[in-house]
């Protein structure tokens, strides 16, 4: 069955992570190549919208509201409550429905003050008690010493990438990074018994948005290539499966290199478009 492919993004090559942690700004952020593929994948289905040199998400911070809106829109949280449950976060507010729909799933705490804190800068293991829980591995981090050790201690369990001191602020790239990290896992699940971890084989990106992100050999594509299969512009063959492009691209330089790629499922019987 053909696939579409909606973006294509990058020759793999051997590169290590690097992470920025400022201890005179505390901040935390990366500058890695692996950088692009998280916000390609996240402005793909709609999460992010950047367009910003790196330089400018490493050095922007991250808002409390900025990042419940995000992963509110990526792991599709709506529950359509008109409650309110916080006195600085009205319904005129940007950020109401976000932040009302994470904290009537319990995915956001209500302190006793009713204070969210919209626009102070988000921490590390803020941002990181959201996520994971998101992903169902509160529970495992509350066993595990509860917030914010528990958290931290799991992130780095998990081996996510983004490190750093626990109420360090968190940049647009640290932020970015660890979504995409989070949301390349399967969600945990208790029933599941593999490894230390029960994690459903599906990750979370394929549950929820169907987006698979793979990689492979380019063996074809329209005008070059030595398999005739490839008979229409918009085809390619990677590892000899055949994938439909929703955009142009200048393939040439990824002509039999490995290469990384979002795909998506396509219906049997119609041969569209996303």
């Amino acid at each position: 069955m053909k696939r579409i492919i909606s973006i294509f993004l990058l020759m793999i090559f051997a590169s290590q992570m690097a992470f920025a942690q400022g201890e005179e700004k505390n901040k935390v952020s990366c500058n890695t190549k692996d950088l692009l593929k998280a916000v390609t994948v996240l402005n793909d289905i709609g999460v992010t919208e950047l367009s910003e040199e790196w330089e400018i998400w490493e050095e922007k911070t991250v808002t409390r509201a900025e990042f419940v809106e995000m992963t509110s829109n990526a792991f599709q949280i709506e529950t359509y409550s008109e409650a309110i449950y916080f006195t600085d976060v009205q319904k005129d507010m940007w950020a109401y429905e976000a932040v009302t729909d994470m904290a009537e799933l319990g995915y956001i705490s209500i302190p006793e003050d009713r204070r969210f804190r919209p626009d102070d800068n988000i921490t590390y293991a803020e941002a990181l008690k959201i996520v994971l829980n998101l992903a169902n591995y509160g529970g495992f981090a509350q066993s595990g010493g509860g917030y914010p050790n528990g958290y931290i201690n799991l992130a780095h369990k998990l081996e996510i990438s983004v490190t750093g001191g626990y109420n360090y602020e968190l940049t647009m790239s640290g932020a970015i990074t660890l979504i995409y990290e989070v949301m390349s896992m399967g969600r945990y699940n208790s029933n599941v018994y593999t490894g230390e971890f029960g994690q459903n084989e599906e990750t979370i990106f394929e549950q929820l948005w169907d987006v698979h992100i793979e990689r492979g050999i380019l063996n074809a594509y329209y005008g070059a290539g030595y398999q005739a299969d490839v008979a229409n512009e918009n085809e390619v063959i990677i590892d000899d499966e055949v994938y439909i492009m929703q955009n142009e691209n200048n393939l040439e330089n990824y002509f039999l290199n490995q290469v990384v790629f979002i795909s998506k499922k396509c219906r049997k019987d119609i041969e569209g478009t996303i």
